[in-house]
């Protein structure tokens, strides 16, 4: 019991640590935003002042500049409100909820593979997460990922741990799917989890209802206020997966080969180190102990529901959705526990030789992955990344919302931009250039002093902000290479 104890609070005390050091490393200039993060920071800002979910833009023709959150799910937000209404700073409330995911996420991972496998998996865990390249990558941001990935673990940690308490991996599921629309993957897992489990027909099926009851709750609390996840199914959108899927294997040949190396060399070596895994798999679940194919079993569970959905809101939701380090994180960490479980076990099993390659492949990755990661943080506070860098933050058109158009009414491309510098809601352009559309929009920027901020690249609905300022016979400003202010003569 007192080893135990010992190895608990050695799992505490790493993800202290891990909490440290995302806290040093997103020091200013960073956490960086990008135009997902003024949603999540908006609709934060507004539930903690106000008691609504409203992000900091809309349509030109609403008279409220800003609107209903419904790209993105409300739990980060609504985290991010708890100590936005302590007075904490929207950018500081999310730096601490990050440190924070990223130190439960670690503390539950160790703790999870200590108990189902051994201390030696929770060793081999702690630098294959901790160095993690997709992990580094989001933590440089203001994302929901890093809070999903945390409730991504402690869900599979119930699931292993604890698969007679369905209503338990069912809650975290629903968590899940309320910190992202991506975690509906979780609430199916939990439902297949508890269905599968051994027991009679009507046991299952008890089981089965429990783990999805809040998913299917939270669901129905959408429906009855009118959200639709994700705006809904659409599609087919079939053109360019293939593309979308090559993106997703470089991601993961990254991931395991993090060295800059000759194309055709990273991806043999991957490939080598894909094949072995997979053998490495095969030879222990023959004959792992119960634990440790329940371990596995739940990690490919939840990696698979989580790849399968994927790929179902690539074809039918959103056509543009990359599958990079970012979206990919959740599913390379569940992936890591379940290769640390692999490891671990040959070498318990007696299987030394293989158990010596393996462990000193990891230290070679851990060497390559922590250079990886010390090189991309000192880049990103050198530079700075998205609306945080230099180029953007130093720019005459910052200069000018900060100065000339502090009080101005902002049409813009690109709303993000402009309020990741003033904090100011904006309005979108109109988007076509017919005469009546073009009056009416006149009529609008001459009614108060006005701005049109042209940023690249365009959004597709929107007519060309050129072309707008041209018909509206406006002035530039300020102008840079990343585009212009116009104002009225």
């Amino acid at each position: 019991p007192l080893t135990a104890r010992l190895r608990s609070l050695t799992f505490l005390v790493a993800g202290l640590l891990a909490a440290v050091l995302v806290l040093w490393v997103s020091r200013r200039p960073l956490p960086a935003i990008a135009p997902d993060s003024v949603s999540y920071l908006g609709a934060g800002v507004s539930l903690a002042h106000n008691g609504t979910l409203r992000v900091p833009f809309n349509d030109w023709t609403d008279a409220d500049s800003t609107a209903a959150l419904t790209d993105y799910a409300p739990g980060y937000p609504m985290a991010l409100a708890i100590p936005i209404a302590a007075g904490v700073a929207p950018a500081t409330a999310a730096r601490w909820i990050q440190a924070v995911a990223i130190g439960a996420a670690l503390a539950i991972a160790l703790a999870l593979l200590d108990a189902m496998s051994g201390p030696v998996a929770a060793l081999l865990g702690l630098p294959l997460l901790l160095l993690l390249p997709a992990l580094t990558d989001i933590h440089l941001w203001i994302l929901s990922e890093p809070l999903f990935i945390a409730v991504t673990v402690a869900t599979l940690a119930a699931m292993a741990r604890r698969p007679e308490r369905p209503l338990a991996y069912g809650t975290m599921a629903a968590l899940g799917n309320l910190v992202r629309f991506a975690g509906v993957s979780l609430v199916g897992a939990a439902f297949l989890w508890a269905i599968t489990r051994p027991g009679g027909r009507r046991m299952r099926a008890q089981r089965a209802a429990l783990a999805a009851a809040p998913g299917l709750a939270l669901h129905l609390w959408w429906r009855l206020h009118d959200l639709s996840p994700a705006g809904g199914i659409g599609g087919p959108f079939t053109a360019g997966l293939g593309a979308t899927l090559h993106q997703g294997i470089a991601t993961v040949v990254a991931w395991l080969v993090p060295l800059d190396l000759a194309g055709s060399w990273r991806g043999a070596v991957a490939m080598t180190i894909a094949f072995g895994v997979a053998f490495a798999t095969w030879r222990v679940w023959r004959s792992a102990r119960a634990a440790t194919r329940d371990l596995l079993a739940a990690a490919a569970l939840v990696a698979g529901c989580y790849f399968g959905m994927l790929v179902v809101a690539r074809m039918t939701v959103v056509p543009d959705l990359p599958f990079d380090s970012r979206i990919l994180a959740p599913l390379l960490v569940v992936t890591t526990i379940a290769i640390s479980t692999i490891v671990a076990s040959r070498w318990r099993d007696g299987a030394r030789r293989t158990a010596i390659v393996s462990v000193a492949m990891v230290a070679l990755w851990s060497v390559a992955a922590g250079t990886r990661d010390v090189g991309t943080v000192r880049m990103a506070r050198r530079f700075g990344l998205g609306y945080e860098s230099l180029e953007w933050q130093a720019s005459p058109i910052a200069a000018w919302l900060r100065g000339p158009g502090s009080g101005r009414t902002i049409y813009t491309s690109d709303p993000a931009g402009t309020w990741a510098i003033i904090h100011r809601p904006s309005r979108f352009l109109p988007s076509s250039l017919t005469p009546d559309t073009v009056a009416r929009f006149s009529a609008a920027f001459a009614a108060r002093p006005s701005a049109l901020i042209a940023l690249p690249p365009e959004l597709a609905p929107q007519a060309p902000p050129d072309s707008l300022a041209a018909r509206l016979g406006l002035i530039a400003a300020a102008r840079t290479a990343y585009g212009t202010v116009w104002v009225g003569r």
